[in-house]
């Protein structure tokens, strides 16, 4: 572990600068971002811890967790309607391929000992463009593989779904949640992303 980097939760008032740090990614990592993560943690009466990595001044990357307390544990799981939340990095690309993998790798392993301090259980998703687990299973985590499927919104059909999908969708609806398509959001924050909205 480098002693360069600092790992520390951030401030309320640095959320800011957390989803700016998301919106410069080459990655699509809306479900990173505060703006969607504060209104579902919120709903389950839970609170949004993320987790920054500095060095120095930089915010190189973190994780946002759901956090939570159950007989005396502290619990950090992915928040609700979140099927992605893991580890934002800033992936500078070098000459030598095996200088980025050394820094992620070196991030990766001082991001999950804080976590390993902050937290009695911890669990989260990677997105389905992050490649590179090994810091963890170094550690001793449990690491397994969750299948992803794309589809593309315009051309979404619930119909389609299968029916257990179908039956969350709408107890979801019953209980005055609704899936809305947005024309607000720009394209960096995901093309036409369905919201959750309470009425």
């Amino acid at each position: 572990m480098s002693s360069e980097y600092i790992c520390r939760f951030l401030e309320i008032d640095e959320y800011t600068k957390w989803d700016d740090f998301i919106d410069s990614l080459p990655e699509n990592a809306v479900f990173s971002k505060s703006a969607w993560l504060n209104p579902v943690t919120q709903t389950v009466g839970r609170n949004l811890k993320i987790a920054g990595i500095f060095k120095g001044e930089e915010l190189l990357g973190g994780i946002p967790i759901q956090f939570h307390k159950n007989l005396n544990f502290r619990i950090g799981s992915p928040a609700i309607l979140t099927p992605y939340i893991g580890p934002t990095l800033l992936n500078r690309e070098t000459k030598y391929h095996f200088k980025n993998d050394l820094r992620l790798v070196e991030t990766m392993d001082n991001l999950a000992n804080f976590l390993e301090k902050q937290f009695d259980c911890i669990s989260f998703n990677t997105y389905y463009w992050w490649n590179d687990i090994r810091p963890f299973q170094w550690r001793g985590w449990k690491c397994g593989v969750s299948y992803t499927y794309m589809i593309d919104l315009p051309e979404i059909d619930v119909n389609q779904f299968d029916p257990e999908v179908r039956k969350k969708i709408n107890r979801a609806e019953k209980q005055d949640i609704r899936f809305l398509i947005s024309d607000t959001l720009t394209k960096n924050e995901l093309q036409k992303f369905l919201i959750l909205q309470n009425k």
